[in-house]
């Protein structure tokens, strides 16, 4: 889902192992989105010391499930769904913007980031470089991320966060990786247009692999995550950043699923513009 950008063409990294031109990809694929050497040594000191464990600890417990607000589609109910189908090892905190400010939760965002969690799970209007319509969350406060090696993974249902090809702005999933501070150590994001439905068909295919085959690489749980899905467009322009070998740092507790709210103030929404 969108709201406006420049750049109107998709990219896909599918295309590259597609050799039976079926619209799969045969071999996990990665993108490191750098434009100077600098970027390129930042994320992959990144990648480095998360696969050597250098910043093991009790974050990599949490889970970060975010929902915009419900504008044209319930993305809190399919936020719900995606909580249910992660790793039982996992604390999981839930936030849902539907009927909150954008202020508080947006602070509850970078505050939970900030702590450290192992993964963080939007699902919501998206584009170039922002979440939401009402911006939660966007490059710049991605830049202000100051949460060191405790890197999580993003997994992005949104649109147009992977849109990295821009050549004349930086993509949200750009922005994360290249957090001076922190930011991410792993994003899956779109370069397009696409509708919800099928991007939640595809988190929950993804969220099951990951919780059945913890141990399995990023790249490969993506792909064969894939296999069952049959929007085309979704399947395609949902890009992987990072290295595609690389490993999730789940824990390997099997206690039950543990949901811990976020309570903030409710705030009358502004009329909306017709």
């Amino acid at each position: 889902m969108r709201p406006s950008t420049r750049a109107t063409i998709s990219a896909s990294a599918d295309w590259l192992s597609d050799f039976q031109g079926t619209g799969f990809a045969t071999i996990p694929t990665g993108r490191i989105p750098a434009r100077t050497a600098a970027d390129a040594a930042l994320v992959i000191s990144k990648i480095v010391n998360y696969e050597r464990g250098a910043s093991q600890g009790a974050w990599t417990q949490q889970a970060l499930v975010i929902a915009d607000q419900n504008v044209g589609v319930d993305f809190s109910s399919e936020a719900e769904m995606a909580a249910t189908l992660l790793s039982p090892s996992l604390v999981i905190t839930k936030i849902l913007a539907d009927g909150v400010s954008t202020s508080a939760v947006s602070q509850q965002i970078i505050d939970a980031v900030n702590n450290g969690t192992l993964l963080v799970n939007y699902t919501g209007h998206g584009s170039e470089q922002q979440w939401s319509f009402s911006d939660l969350l966007d490059n710049n406060s991605v830049a202000a991320f100051n949460n060191g090696g405790r890197l999580p993974v993003f997994l992005l249902m949104d649109c147009l966060n992977g849109l990295f090809h821009d050549v004349y702005a930086e993509s949200l999933s750009s922005a994360l990786l290249s957090a001076p501070n922190g930011g991410a150590v792993a994003v899956w994001a779109s370069s397009g247009f696409t509708t919800a439905p099928p991007q939640a068909a595809m988190d929950q295919a993804l969220l099951r692999t990951l919780t059945a085959n913890p141990l399995q690489p990023l790249g490969r749980s993506r792909l064969t995550s894939n296999l069952n899905i049959t929007d085309p467009d979704v399947r395609r322009t949902w890009i992987l950043f990072g290295d595609p070998a690389m490993r999730i740092a789940f824990p390997t507790a099997s206690s039950p699923i543990t949901t811990k709210p976020i309570v903030v103030p409710i705030v009358p929404k502004p009329p909306q513009p017709r």
